[in-house]
């Protein structure tokens, strides 16, 4: 992994992190967008290559040299996964407040401010953006939709509050989150083991989405193999549904320690 750092000195309010994955074509709107929308803040732009095969490592090295005192670039040496990359970036992220935003713009930059304003007035730890109508392809709303459900089982989380990747968190949250140093990290379910208690959904309807409001206090953890889940569900996209169950059912077999 390396990493091009420009900027410097005191912490800023916010910083959006954003895992970049084959996003040549949309990414550089993404951060046009960003720079307009939080022009009168103090804010940073961590973007994660997450070993793309397009041009997204020049692209991004672009954005760097355009906004050199906002964009920072972390380079991943091969494709690691979403959630890999996006705690690479959020180990770089020296916001008092970090979103975590989509490469392909359906995360609207504007939504973070209300979101970042609610999450201020209500004291919440995570807030995190529902999708009215996801424009994504049809596998990875299915790998969202069975992570959902799997992650309603497991962590016994309200089926009404939906765990995306956009979110909105504090710097507690995000400094226990880093803390973790196994090879499968579940961004959700680090969360939940950090603050599980109360979960709250109040989704106000936004323009393009639903915001659900997401309130946790901090509690012992309820996450009874919480890679579990992020192992199969990558089972599953490698080498299809049936191949995977039978592969989780030999490492639980086999008393393979998956919490590492």
């Amino acid at each position: 992994m390396t990493t091009e750092r420009t900027m410097r000195g005191l912490a800023p309010e916010l910083s959006l992190v954003i895992p970049v994955y084959n996003g040549s074509q949309t990414i550089s709107l993404v951060v046009e967008r960003i720079h307009t929308v939080f022009a009168s803040m103090q804010f940073d732009v961590i973007l994660v290559n997450d070993g793309s095969e397009d041009d997204s490592e020049v692209v991004c090295a672009k954005l760097v040299e355009k906004f050199p005192h906002i964009v920072t670039l972390v380079q991943l040496s091969r494709n690691f996964g979403e959630h890999n990359a996006v705690l690479a970036g959020l180990s770089h992220a020296r916001g008092q407040y970090i979103a975590v935003l989509d490469d392909d713009g359906q995360n609207p930059p504007e939504e973070v401010v209300p979101m970042l304003e609610e999450l201020k007035r209500r004291d919440y730890d995570v807030i995190y953006g529902h999708y009215i109508k996801k424009k994504h392809s049809w596998f990875r709303n299915a790998g969202s939709w069975f992570n959902d459900r799997i992650a309603t089982f497991i962590l016994d989380k309200p089926k009404n509050l939906y765990l995306s990747s956009f979110k909105v968190m504090t710097r507690f949250v995000v400094d226990e989150i880093i803390r973790y140093r196994g090879p499968f990290p579940y961004i959700d379910g680090l969360i939940y083991r950090t603050s599980p208690e109360d979960w709250s959904d109040t989704s106000p309807t936004s323009r393009q989405y639903q915001r659900s409001l997401a309130l946790f206090v901090s509690k012992t953890g309820k996450v009874v193999a919480k890679h579990v889940f992020e192992f199969f569900h990558r089972a599953v996209t490698v080498v299809g549904l049936r191949r995977a169950i039978h592969i989780l059912f030999e490492c639980l077999g086999a008393g393979l320690d998956l919490d590492r």
